[in-house]
C-alpha cells in the first residue's frame, strides 16, 4: 500500500532549516576574511548545483503533463520550503490557475467573452475579460468569482484588470493613430553557435521576454508566453520542428507560429536576421 505524503509540519526539518540559517549568519560574521569568502563560495556552489537539479526536475514533470504531481508535492511543508527557496513555487501556482481557467473558457465563449491570466502575485491572480460580449461585465465577473469559490471551496481575492474594448468599426483614421515613420533597429541576441539545433532560450530584450528557438531549418523568435496567458514557453520542448507548450501540450509550427494542436491564438513571429555570425532581432524605434 502506497504511503501518503505527510502534510503536517516536520519539527526536526524546521529545526534543521533554522540551524542552517544560524550557521550561515555566524560564518558571514566570521572575523577571518578568508574563512568568510570560502564559506560564501561553498554556499553559492551548493545553490547552483541544487537549483539546476530542481529546475530540471520541475521541467521534466511539466513536460510530462503531470502538473498535479507538483501541486501535491508542494502541499508538503518540506517540499514547499525547497521550492520557495529556489523560486520554483510560482510555476505550479500559475499552472493551477491556467488549468482552472481552461475549464471556464467554453462557457465564457458561449457568452461571447474570453479571459486572460495576466500574472499571479502573492497567490492572487490578475484577470482580464476580453471579447465583444454585449452583456454586463459585472455579471460575467460574478460568474467567474462564483466558479472560483466552488472550485477552491473558499472565497479567493481576484484583481480585475480593465477590459480593453474591441476597436470600433470606422472608415476614418483618427489623427492620434497617425505616427511618424519608424526605423527598424537590429539588436544582437547571440552568436549562431550558442544555440544548438532543437533547443530554445529565454532572452530579455528591452524589458520584453523573447523566446529564441532553433529548428532544423532556421532560427525563430516569439514572445515568451503561451498566447492569452503569462505562462512561459521556454520550459517546453522542440519536437519535429514544433514548439510544445509545457502547460497545455499546445503545438506550434516554428516556421510560422501557427497553432497545430490545442485551442487559442497562434504565436506571432518576430523578425530575425543573421548578420556577422550573430542572430539579430528587428525592433521598431
Amino acid at each position: 500500500m502506497e504511503q501518503a505524503i505527510p502534510l503536517e509540519p516536520d519539527k526536526e526539518f524546521e529545526g534543521l532549516v533554522k540551524r542552517a540559517e544560524e550557521l550561515t549568519l555566524k560564518f558571514e560574521q566570521h572575523p577571518i576574511l578568508s574563512v568568510r569568502e570560502d564559506v560564501l563560495e561553498l554556499l553559492q556552489t551548493v545553490d547552483v548545483i541544487h537549483r539546476a537539479a530542481i529546475y530540471k526536475l520541475v521541467e521534466l514533470v511539466i513536460a510530462s503533463g503531470n502538473h498535479e504531481l507538483i501541486h501535491r508535492a508542494a502541499e508538503d511543508p518540506r517540499v514547499s520550503t525547497i521550492l520557495q527557496l529556489y523560486d520554483v513555487l510560482p510555476l505550479p501556482v500559475l499552472a493551477r490557475w491556467q488549468e482552472f481557467l481552461d475549464t471556464l473558457r467554453p462557457e465564457l465563449k458561449a457568452k461571447g467573452a474570453g479571459i486572460d491570466l495576466i500574472h499571479v502575485v502573492d497567490e492572487m491572480p490578475s484577470l482580464q475579460l476580453t471579447g465583444a460580449f454585449t452583456g454586463e461585465e459585472s455579471e460575467i465577473r460574478h460568474f467567474v468569482q462564483e466558479s472560483i469559490a466552488a472550485a477552491f471551496g473558499t472565497y479567493q481575492s481576484v484583481r480585475w484588470e480593465p477590459r480593453v474594448p474591441p476597436p470600433a468599426t470606422s472608415r476614418l483614421v483618427p489623427i492620434s493613430a497617425i505616427q511618424p515613420a519608424k526605423r527598424r533597429k537590429w539588436v544582437d541576441l547571440l552568436a549562431i553557435g550558442e544555440l544548438p539545433t532543437g533547443e530554445m532560450r529565454r532572452l530579455e530584450v528591452k524589458e520584453v521576454e523573447v523566446l529564441l528557438a532553433h529548428s532544423s531549418q532556421d532560427f525563430h523568435a516569439f514572445s515568451n508566453a503561451c498566447p492569452g496567458t503569462a505562462l512561459p514557453l521556454h520550459l517546453g520542448r522542440i519536437w519535429n520542428d514544433r514548439l510544445i507548450c509545457p502547460w497545455h501540450a499546445c503545438e506550434f509550427e516554428l516556421r510560422t507560429g501557427k497553432r497545430e494542436a490545442g485551442t487559442g491564438a497562434d504565436l506571432k513571429p518576430m523578425v530575425l536576421r543573421i548578420e556577422g555570425g550573430s542572430v539579430q532581432l528587428g525592433l521598431w524605434e
